[in-house]
């Protein structure tokens, strides 16, 4: 999957676009600014569409709408007493990150004119997104929703809103309803992978829905609800519906104009759970050699290796003092840290957990602070352990904007630059996946910066050249993304991408920018000088084109 600019795309501006080309999985992933006073919202749209595009499912944790835990009534697209966002009549509510499969090309516009908002895109794939929908409800990390499947496997998968081949003038003007023709639902070209299935890993809990068949359910175990493919046990001490029965999810996910239990319902089937075993409807009706074809469960087989996510009380970690949710991801992003400068990496990774232990330790008792510092923390074995979390404010990163811009993400290795622990591929991996954790479930922005882009340290050793500047800690892959914001002066414009940007330009492009983390005149001199000798405009400001210049493949 490739794009007009780069692998990560951010689009925060009217007029904004990039064209996507290529078979995959997108993702789209929305930021609606509350910090501002709300509006009517004109939605992104989708033109000259060549190929097939569907609207695969819909995850992040939670619906924009949602309440946030713990949050006085805000939600993240409302925030009490300053305004709140109004999509147009007939508009699906989106999710925090909509997922989607496109095999062509189409071009996707940012068309804000009232609300302030914000979207980013970036390939993904099947393993990524299952993970992503099945990821438990939990109020610590504001994850509110288990996702939500839309992919019936087929060419019956609905098509996004604001959908067109056509190219118009103005992209605002594309019609809510989309018409996309034959096309849409021709043979040619490749089959995208349904999103259904279970994983085996946890057989018995992801079960083939195709049709929805009755399943007995035991009287001590979790209630079960069923979606389009995807059937995803709810622990007891989840909330049900608005009445309070468990096991039955909410009217207002069904999409309107379809009536429960109707065989055309793209979102989901509640299910009905008694005592005496749970009852679902079928998808659809078959009989004969067919009926008994469907009805059997298939078993869905991710590819490559799988990050494992090891939890705070897996780990055994001490509870913290306190916690801190003042936090202002979309204005930062992550960093990246490593241990010290000495050899920190376990061969075992059985040895990992209490090393991560001593770290929290010495943060709580050392240091004094509340809980150990990270938001994450990373191993060469391909695991992530919970640190902090998402929605919590770190201690990692040596200045308040630091800690209240960025998250922190730890990677358990050290050393100096000719005798540093090795980078393995396991710990690339468990990285990436830290970031994509945060940024869906953390709103964390595109940014990936290393901790001595905040101020004067070693830190993180060899990651800042071969995890930070090459781009290979970002979930996409290298190179490094764009982070959100241009920079541009004067006044002098201050933010820790702009030390990694100044980094780059020394190391790579050859110049002698002092890295303090400040655009000013010596860095809009450089900014021009590179941009005349790239062939860019030359404005000295640096937003994706320059960025992309000094950050290439």
């Amino acid at each position: 999957m490739t794009s007009t600019v780069g692998p990560d795309v951010t689009l925060t501006h009217r007029g904004e676009s990039a064209t996507l080309r290529g078979t995959g999985y997108v993702l789209v992933r929305w930021q609606i600014v509350t910090a501002e006073p709300g509006g009517s919202l004109t939605m992104p749209t989708w033109t000259g569409l060549e190929g097939r595009l569907f609207h695969a499912a819909s995850g992040g944790g939670r619906r924009m709408d949602d309440v946030k835990p713990g949050g006085a009534g805000e939600t993240w697209m409302e925030s009490p007493g300053i305004g709140t966002t109004v999509l147009p009549e007939g508009t699906q509510q989106m999710w925090q990150s909509e997922f989607f499969w496109l095999d062509g090309a189409v071009t996707l516009h940012q068309n804000e004119t009232g609300e302030d908002y914000n979207v980013f895109v970036q390939p993904t794939d099947h393993a990524s997104i299952l993970r992503d929908l099945h990821t438990a409800p939990d109020p610590a990390t504001g994850i509110v929703r288990y996702g939500l499947v839309r992919d019936t496997g087929d060419n019956r998968t609905p098509v996004p809103q604001y959908l067109t081949r056509g190219r118009p003038a103005d992209p605002a003007t594309v019609p809510q309803r989309s018409r996309v023709g034959k096309r849409q639902a021709g043979t040619g070209g490749p089959t995208h992978r349904p999103l259904h299935g279970r994983r085996a890993a946890q057989p018995g809990r992801y079960r083939c829905a195709v049709p929805l068949v009755r399943e007995r359910v035991s009287r001590r175990t979790p209630t079960t609800v069923w979606r389009r493919h995807v059937a995803t046990t709810i622990p007891p001490w989840l909330p049900g519906d608005s009445r309070g029965r468990r096991g039955r999810r909410p009217r207002d996910l069904l999409r309107p104009g379809f009536r429960r239990g109707s065989a055309g319902i793209a979102d989901c089937e509640p299910a009905r759970a008694s005592r005496r075993g749970l009852r679902v409807r079928r998808a659809a009706a078959r009989t004969g050699r067919a009926a008994q074809r469907h009805r059997r469960l298939r078993a869905v087989r991710t590819e490559g290796p799988v990050t494992t996510f090891v939890s705070r009380s897996a780990w055994g970690a001490r509870a913290p003092r306190n916690t801190n949710s003042n936090i202002t991801p979309q204005n930062g992003g992550v960093t990246i840290h490593h241990v010290d400068a000495v050899h920190v990496a376990r061969a075992n990774h059985a040895d990992c957990a209490a090393q991560v232990r001593g770290i929290q330790n010495h943060h709580m008792d050392g240091n004094g602070w509340a809980d150990i510092a990270y938001s994450h923390l990373v191993c060469v074995h391909d695991y992530v352990f919970q640190g902090r979390g998402e929605n919590r404010r770190t201690a990692a990163n040596g200045t308040d904007p630091g800690n209240q811009n960025w998250y922190a993400v730890c990677g358990l290795v050290g050393g100096t630059a000719g005798d540093y622990d090795t980078i393995t591929s396991g710990l690339i991996n468990a990285f990436r996946y830290a970031v994509n954790r945060l940024r869906t479930q953390g709103g964390a922005a595109r940014a990936i910066c290393g901790h001595r882009d905040h101020l004067s340290t070693g830190c993180p050793g060899n990651l800042y050249v071969n995890g930070v500047l090459n781009g290979a800690t970002n979930p996409g892959g290298g190179p490094l993304p764009h982070p959100g914001v241009n920079f541009r002066q004067p006044p002098t414009f201050s933010h820790a991408s702009v030390a990694t940007w100044q980094n780059q330009m020394n190391a790579r492009h050859g110049y002698s920018l002092t890295a303090d983390g400040a655009y000013g005149p010596n860095s809009y001199a450089a900014c021009r000088d590179f941009q005349a000798k790239k062939g860019l405009t030359v404005d000295g400001i640096v937003g994706p084109a320059t960025w992309g210049a000094t950050f290439p493949a």
